[in-house]
């Protein structure tokens, strides 16, 4: 064996026993094999590091003993390599990256740069998730608001049509004293309703006036649904202003439908793919345990849980909570958990696949 294998094999040597010393495994009263724990691990031959390579290359039996304490340290640091160490040094830019050779800290580049490239991307997603969410809570706020004010704007009317006076309601809507309508002394009742039909009228044009705002910013944000490619105009409905619709209930609701049932899982989907690849990567830094591949392997599985996200909007048309186990789950939970567990999704339809072609084929 040649002096440069030989350096090779022992810089192997001291990076494996650098990585057990600085990640020991705790010893277990049923564990077999060797353990590192508080010493140099029994088997390893630390004297080879002060040994001259030119000794080790010449000798059978230092190389024997260099190769067994290998394998020793290989086992110790599994599932960690020699080639995952490297790449992990290379990407977290530690003291040990002087000796990782030019291809891995080339890989280690490409790494970091598909971290913050995702990073970025997926950032500017949750942002635009958030101010859905929020978006979308306003809009059925409003709505809920105004619902329950137009119901107490007809109980007023009723009230005032059964008192049997025909120039009231005109003279509630104008605010004149009651002194000045008719004649005798002013009516308590009779200004309760005024006050009642006052408020109620004036929330309404309140609420009117926040809906018609939420609905402009839904028509802005419309260019993600696809109902917005689809239909190249847009059409009001017959007898009905352009500022009577972009006030309407009805608009608010169709545009909410849409961003819950379309935009937001798709988003959720890819944040708790996210979720799970940067957990994922996080523990691969800590174990010294990454692969070149890592990135490519992220990138798909978000996409993945992008795509399942967006499927679950659009089978699920309910708008109601998904039971699962006993457990109420709305969409946009059920999207973000999906994306997080793309693998128990695909095991869950292969099941669900496999039971549909047996009855089929009975």
């Amino acid at each position: 064996m040649t002096i440069a294998e030989v350096n090779l094999l022992l810089g192997e040597f001291q990076l494996l026993l650098g990585h057990i010393v600085r990640h020991p495994k705790p010893e277990t009263s049923g564990s077999q094999g060797p353990t590192c724990h508080g010493g140099v691990p029994p088997g390893v031959q630390i004297n080879l590091l002060t040994t001259p390579p030119e000794e080790i290359a010449g000798n059978a039996a230092l190389l024997q003993n260099l190769y067994s304490s290998l394998a020793v340290l290989t086992e110790l640091a599994a599932p960690a390599t020699v080639s995952s160490i490297y790449l992990t040094s290379a990407f977290l830019r530690d003291r040990m990256m002087s000796n990782v050779p030019a291809e891995v800290q080339a890989m280690a580049r490409r790494l970091r740069h598909w971290a913050v490239a995702t990073v970025t991307v997926v950032s500017f997603c949750f942002l635009i998730a958030i101010m859905l969410l929020l978006h979308v809570d306003r809009s059925r706020r409003d709505i809920v608001q105004l619902k329950r004010v137009s119901g107490e704007y007809q109980l007023v009317n009723t009230a005032i049509d059964q008192v049997h006076d025909p120039n009231l309601r005109a003279d509630c809507l104008k605010s004149l004293p009651l002194s000045e309508v008719g004649d005798g002394r002013p009516d308590t009742g009779t200004w309760s309703l005024c006050d009642r039909l006052l408020t109620a009228q004036r929330q309404l044009e309140i609420l009117r006036t926040e809906l018609r705002r939420s609905n402009i910013a839904s028509d802005r944000l419309s260019f993600l649904l696809p109902r917005r490619w689809l239909v190249p105009g847009e059409i009001l409905p017959v007898g009905l202003s352009k500022a009577q619709w972009e006030a309407s209930e009805l608009r608010a609701s169709a545009f909410t439908a849409d961003l819950t049932g379309f935009v937001l899982p798709m988003l959720l989907g890819l944040l708790g793919a996210f979720t799970y690849v940067y957990r994922d990567i996080d523990r691969r830094v800590r174990t010294s345990t990454l692969q070149p591949g890592d990135g490519a392997h992220g990138t798909l599985r978000m996409l993945l849980g992008t795509i399942l996200g967006g499927l679950l909007g659009v089978i699920w048309t309910n708008s109601q909570p998904i039971e699962f186990e006993g457990v109420a789950l709305s969409l946009a939970a059920l999207a973000f958990f999906v994306g997080y567990s793309v693998e128990v999704v695909f095991q869950i339809m292969e099941i669900l696949v496999i039971k549909v072609v047996g009855q089929l084929q009975k």
